[in-house]
């Protein structure tokens, strides 16, 4: 089982039994033996907005895209990333304010083109995002001596360890929960940070709670809880990639097969960028094509 330890971050007791790390940032950390790369960053901004954001991924080029799962689809189903995509030859964040208006992001570099209206964060109860990623050495690497030392309020640390067996690629799983809905999950009088949690199948996973500085009011009942999995390789073309989706409809609509449902995603590296961007255009404010 996968096990999940902080270098710096600080976990405090809420009022309810919920134990939580608190920060404005989580930089999620996998390791496997003595190698540790930084995969990705949550920002919790004091105006409510939630920021998922991958700095650390060595490959620019890649496709953002607003994904349409059609109505009455029976999986196995192959859903297409072109049809509402656009080339970047940036990193870009997904932000996902208060009011709903999800969209991908980057101050000065991309029009933020790809996006849509999703529910307003404080309705999300389950999943947020889900993050697959290959080839950690096209990670930047986590110096523990040097970046523990960081003040856990701005930039908090999480690692999920996966012993000494480097994993072929890794799945993780973002769930935002209320403190209501996180609390009614257990019977125990006090739990967290690190949570045991079983799927539907029976399987037991470590789960880590991590929250919004305390003295953070817009939203100081959210929880985001972080899960983790190695997984087979999700490309076989490429020693790295890096995808996400996030930005789904109400459950109502996901579960209403008779209807369509969207949701916004991104991959990296993409392959023929120019040709890509002939056929697709691009969200950057200066298309700069590879040397």
């Amino acid at each position: 089982m996968i096990t999940w330890e902080s270098p710096n971050a600080k976990s405090y007791l809420g009022w309810d039994g919920i134990q939580a790390f608190h920060s404005e940032k989580f930089i999620l950390v996998a390791r496997a033996g003595n190698f540790r790369s930084k995969l990705l960053q949550v920002i919790f901004w004091k105006k409510g907005a939630i920021f998922v954001d991958f700095p650390f991924f060595a490959y620019t080029n890649g496709v953002v895209s607003l994904v349409t799962y059609p109505a009455n689809a029976k999986p196995p189903i192959d859903l297409s990333y072109l049809d509402g995509g656009k080339v970047t030859s940036n990193l870009v964040k997904f932000s996902y304010p208060p009011d709903g208006n999800v969209h991908f992001s980057q101050d000065g570099k991309v029009f933020t083109k790809v996006r849509k209206v999703c529910p307003i964060i404080h309705k999300i109860e389950g999943h947020f995002f889900t993050v697959q990623v290959q080839g950690l050495d096209s990670f930047d690497q986590f110096e523990l001596a040097k970046e523990k030392t960081s003040n856990p309020k701005q930039r908090a640390f999480i690692e999920a360890n996966f012993g000494n067996k480097m994993p072929p690629a890794i799945k993780i799983v973002g769930m935002l929960y209320s403190r209501s809905n996180l609390r009614s999950r257990t019977s125990s009088r006090s739990f967290g940070p690190i949570i045991t949690t079983k799927d539907t199948k029976g399987n037991l996973r470590q789960g880590c709670i991590c929250s919004p500085l305390m003295e953070s009011s817009v939203n100081e009942n959210i929880n985001l809880l972080f899960m983790c999995e190695a997984i087979p390789k999700i490309n076989k073309s490429n020693s790295a990639a890096l995808s996400f989706i996030g930005g789904f409809d109400e459950r109502s609509i996901v579960e209403d097969q008779t209807k369509d449902s969207t949701f916004l995603a991104l991959v990296y590296p993409a392959e023929n960028i120019e040709e890509l961007t002939q056929k697709i255009g691009s969200i950057d404010f200066i298309h700069n094509p590879p040397k």
